[in-house]
């Protein structure tokens, strides 16, 4: 399966999808079922019983092995989201370290880059607004480290341009860390078998009912909506730019108001 196919389906129609799929295999598997119901015994019975709870079993396995996996990626997100925000508020400070005019220019450029990645952020899956965030974020990228650069050959003290230079550093890095990481889903393959291991595993149980000649409608359908909200779920937190669980831009903003309030010296004082 395509990654770009996949994370490109809107999730109410993938949602859609997958339960009708679900709730159609439930019908063949009862079926099917029923119409093995007079020539089959009761070991046959039993042995489709016991598959049928050894295929939940792994249902169950493969739903929190992927979910952990989602999690992991979206708190990983998450994370970079207020390491970014602590650098670029690392990245203030140490200015003051800097010239006076230097470090107005960098409190300027750095609220511009602020606003910039949170564009970042509201771009979604905008394939073109991501293209042009990242170039403005490039753009902003180099101003401030030509202000570095300015500020390491024009005899300063080295040791502070020198800390500068690194939070300086660790701003531009992780936008690349972000890129990585909002690139980073569970793999499609992982999907595709969890997908196929629920529909194996609703459709047994349909088969086993039918053997049995007994048709727990409302059973089988609570059973379907469950599973399908908990693959929605999981592809959810693997979706970091769209549907209802999305990453918080908080630090960020936070540490624009801060950026905001800052009183900016006077060159020349």
């Amino acid at each position: 399966m395509s990654e770009d196919r996949l994370y490109g389906i809107s999730q109410v129609w993938f949602a859609l999808a997958l339960l009708v799929a679900v709730l159609a295999v439930a019908e063949l598997g009862w079926r099917w079922g029923r119409r093995r119901h007079a020539q089959a015994d009761d070991g046959e019975r039993n042995q489709v019983s016991a598959i049928s709870a050894a295929v939940l079993g792994l249902l169950a396995l493969l739903i929190g092995f992927t979910f952990s996996m989602a999690v992991n990626r979206f708190d990983l997100r998450q994370g970079l989201v207020l390491e970014e925000a602590n650098a670029i508020g690392t990245t203030a400070l140490r200015a003051q370290l800097l010239q006076p005019a230097a470090e107005a220019e960098v409190v300027r450029l750095l609220r511009q880059y602020v606003q910039v990645r949170l564009d970042f952020h509201d771009a979604g899956i905008d394939e073109r607004r991501l293209h042009a965030v990242n170039a403005q974020t490039a753009v902003v990228q180099q101003a401030l480290w030509r202000v570095a650069m300015q500020q390491a050959r024009g005899g300063g003290n080295a040791a502070q341009v020198n800390l500068f230079i690194m939070a300086l550093n660790d701003t531009i890095d992780l936008h690349g860390k972000r890129l990585a990481a909002m690139r980073n889903h569970v793999p499609p393959t992982v999907i595709l078998l969890l997908l196929l291991v629920t529909l194996g595993a609703v459709g047994l149980v349909a088969y086993g009912g039918g053997l049995h000649a007994r048709r727990q409608l409302v059973a089988q359908t609570v059973l379907a909506v469950l599973l399908v909200l908990a693959i929605m779920l999981i592809v959810d937190l693997d979706r970091p730019r769209r549907g209802l669980i999305l990453v918080s831009q908080q630090s960020m903003l936070d540490t624009q108001q801060e950026l905001d309030a800052a009183v900016l010296p006077v060159a020349g004082d």
